[in-house]
């Protein structure tokens, strides 16, 4: 991973990320979120003691790493999409808190230009303005997913009684799961619904997709297998948008890669109206006895 991310970043193929919270970096390519790096916390006891930065907890890792796990936000059509597209950089720096990344791209008939800003915890927001500059309509499909490499410990693991896997809210639906073992095993999620969001997430950790709340679109979680590895998905789709020639479309995605510490899940869900963003912590079929816990 971190060879990975060195030898791009020298290259010019990423752009670094510095937030009070998290930081590493953005990929160029898919304008992927794939690098990030949880301040504070620690892979064991002893790293914490010793304040160890280079053993911080990495979320998110690039495709083709060992515990590959990032997050897309793509335009796709039946024959293409922008996932694995280079995106030029037109703002200057880090993405900080106070300095949004801005990108750009642009085919014989589409140029969109994204706009990339990070909280001081862990949420980023994707705002695309999508233009025709065609003599044709163009019809689009924005996909947001996260997507995490199969890995020895990611259906096996020592996190007894809490939930790994997908979850999420699928409208008026709480705590909605899937685990790894069964997504592994072909069980799917395809649910249509007008608000939630949608996650990979184990006891500490969750990566996190969200769309804009009243839109339509379809909640999916499955496991992909190809040559030999397994990878699983969860997000939303949006359903088509038909852009006639020299109009326009902006559309706002958000995720969501971090801690689930409580504090932080209760100010997304009442003041970035993120709903029943607290129930992605694991609080047990007594959750009426264990959440209450949390406030005295």
């Amino acid at each position: 991973r971190d060879q990975v991310v060195s030898e791009q970043l020298a290259a010019g193929g990423r752009v670094q990320l510095d937030a009070p919270a998290v930081e590493g970096s953005i990929s160029l390519r898919g304008a992927r979120i794939d690098d990030v790096q949880l301040k504070g916390f620690y892979d064991t006891v002893e790293a914490k003691e010793a304040q160890l930065q280079s053993a911080e907890v990495k979320l998110m890792a690039p495709e083709g790493t060992t515990n590959a796990f990032y997050a897309t936000v793509a335009w796709t059509t039946p024959s293409s999409t922008t996932d694995d597209v280079v995106w030029t950089q037109t703002s200057t720096g880090p993405l900080t808190p106070t300095n949004p990344l801005k990108l750009t791209y642009a085919t014989a008939v589409v140029k969109i230009d994204r706009t990339v800003n990070v909280d001081a915890d862990y949420l980023f927001t994707i705002s695309d303005v999508v233009t025709n500059t065609g003599t044709e309509p163009v019809t689009l499909t924005q996909k947001a997913q996260v997507r995490q490499r199969l890995a020895s410990d990611t259906i096996n693991s020592l996190e007894h009684g809490a939930h790994r896997g997908a979850l999420g809210v699928y409208g008026t639906d709480k705590n909605q799961m899937v685990n790894y073992n069964d997504l592994n095993n072909g069980k799917a999620v395809q649910r249509a619904a007008t608000a939630g969001w949608n996650s990979l997430t184990t006891k500490y950790w969750m990566g996190a997709t969200i769309p804009e709340q009243g839109e339509e679109v379809q909640m999916i979680a499955r496991a992909e297998k190809l040559n030999g590895q397994t990878t699983f998905v969860a997000g939303y789709d949006l359903t088509p948008y038909v852009i006639a020639p020299g109009q326009s479309i902006t559309k706002t995605a958000r995720v969501f890669a971090g801690a689930k510490r409580l504090d932080v899940l209760e100010r997304y869900e009442n003041q970035e109206g993120i709903p029943a963003f607290t129930d992605a912590i694991d609080w047990s079929f007594m959750f009426f006895i264990t959440k209450p816990f949390f406030y005295f």
